[in-house]
């Protein structure tokens, strides 16, 4: 990176993410020991070294740059053209139309012992999968990252597709001359190619028996540590069940699709199970569901149909020791929307406790000196985190209070009636009353609007009487 390119990353870094220079690193350190980690690969402590500053700080101000890098999602990433129909790029020409192309790719991370199994690619690396997509010209336009290296590509794709900033997939119609997958599955059904002789109609004695050499299996180390089972597992259990159930006809091909829908609907219960508002019956052996609701938002994103919430589920437990714990879950993965938003979220519950606490104190006791007495007994990360929220408190104080005011603005307007209250000097002139009684009555629900209920709610006809009694009064 040039002087001038970085220069410019700074200047958006401080104009447009908000990045501050709070005395004691400057703008231009921060972001050269973010590039520096970022496009070199090095370590803390090779930073450490090369700027003399301690691991704890580098840390945090790499952090610091990388917040303020996601709030410039709108200027780094650009708003897809469709592909030109005079485009004379020999790669692009046939794509007339295309925003562009999306893809998924490895990146190599450091993860606890006990991740590994969840973070291991098939090629045995430790990485997580990053799904990004780009324009033509090669300018990204969404990234999402942090699912596990096991994870497949569709199950990514489902993900980004289906979350609140999510990736908007423009459906294009194939070419002509293109077969789609409805013409290419109707050609097989007119040919008959698809060999009948692989369906199985299994008992629940077979099912046992098979789950049981499985556990076997698991147990011998049969299982790698990608989930996987090691080549031969399927003669192997065709084997041990011809020697287990008398006059059984099965082939290594029954015993590979058997497991294929065993394992597709114990990962539908898994991934539910690792849902919030789902749970585990043990006295129905089912997976439970707190409300409807719930159930359909999930089905939104989710149309699985290999396992249904309430349906029992007798094997699980055991399908659990077969298949493991190690499916991935996409607890990591997040946008750069994503973060903002959990950032945000964080910081608004800070400025609440904060709120919360400075209501508490006595009315005469000052805040500014209370803050400043605190300050001497903290670290120097404590007190850059303060100096950061001080900088950042009017904003969000400022959003507070205007959420607060239109809270308050409804509840005023429940609770006094709004505009019933404003209606109610033409409803009482409608019956008859002069001037000064429709002052007296309209006092009357001033000074006591919780009977400006029993108002509204009254029959027309019983409204008289409600004014008489009033004026009796």
């Amino acid at each position: 990176m040039d002087r001038n390119a970085f220069a410019i990353l700074c200047d958006l870094l401080k104009t447009c993410g908000g990045l501050l220079d709070d005395g004691n690193v400057t703008i231009e350190e921060q972001v050269a020991t973010f590039v520096n980690i970022l496009a070199h690969r090095n370590k803390n402590r090779s930073i450490q070294v090369r700027f003399y500053r301690f691991g704890e700080t580098i840390s945090r101000y790499v952090y610091r740059v990388l917040r303020a890098l996601l709030r410039l999602e709108d200027v780094l990433f650009v708003k897809p053209t469709p592909v030109p129909d005079d485009c004379t790029d020999s790669r692009w020409r046939w794509f007339k139309g295309c925003l562009g192309a999306l893809d998924g790719t490895y990146i190599e991370v450091t993860v606890p012992e006990s991740d590994k199994p969840r973070y291991r690619t098939r090629k045995w690396h430790i990485a997580t999968n990053v799904l990004g997509a780009c324009t033509h010209d090669l300018k990204f336009v969404y990234v999402l990252s942090g699912w596990e290296g096991s994870s497949t590509d569709s199950r990514v794709l489902q993900d980004a597709i289906t979350r609140h900033n999510g990736f908007k997939v423009i459906i294009i119609w194939p070419m002509r001359g293109i077969p789609t997958v409805k013409v290419f599955l109707h050609h097989i059904e007119v040919h008959g190619n698809f060999d009948m002789s692989d369906r199985r109609n299994w008992t629940l004695e077979e099912e046992v028996v098979m789950i049981s050499i499985l556990e076997g299996i698991v147990a011998d180390g049969g299982r790698c540590d990608t989930g996987s089972f090691r080549p031969g597992t399927y003669e192997q259990v065709t084997s041990k069940m011809r020697e287990k159930i008398e006059n059984i006809t099965l082939t290594e091909k029954h015993v590979q699709n058997k497991m294929k829908r065993m394992k597709d609907r114990y990962s539908t219960a898994y991934d539910m199970l690792n849902t919030s508002g789902f749970g585990w019956d043990d006295t129905r052996k089912c997976v439970i569901v707190d409300s409807p609701e719930i159930l359909e938002e999930y089905l939104k994103k989710h149309s699985n149909k290999n396992y249904a919430a309430n349906r029992p589920f007798s094997h699980y437990e055991r399908l659990v020791v077969v298949f493991g714990k190690d499916r991935a879950t996409s607890s990591m993965a997040e946008s750069a929307a994503d973060a903002l938003d959990q950032w945000d979220w964080k910081m608004m519950s800070q400025i609440r406790l904060v709120s919360l606490n400075l209501c508490l104190l006595p009315p005469m006791l000052p805040v500014l000196p209370l803050l400043q007495v605190q300050n001497k007994h903290q670290s120097g990360r404590e007190r850059g985190l303060l100096v950061q929220q001080q900088q950042t408190l009017p904003m969000y104080l400022k959003k507070s209070m205007e959420r607060a005011s239109a809270d308050i603005a409804k509840l005023t307007e429940a609770i006094t009636g709004g505009d019933a209250m404003a209606h109610l000097g033409v409803e009482l002139e409608g019956m008859g009353l002069d001037r000064m009684q429709v002052i007296r009555v309209a006092m009357y629900f001033g000074n006591k609007p919780h009977q400006l209920r029993i108002w509204n709610g009254l029959n027309d006809s019983y409204k008289p009487d409600f004014v008489k009694t009033i004026l009796d009064e």
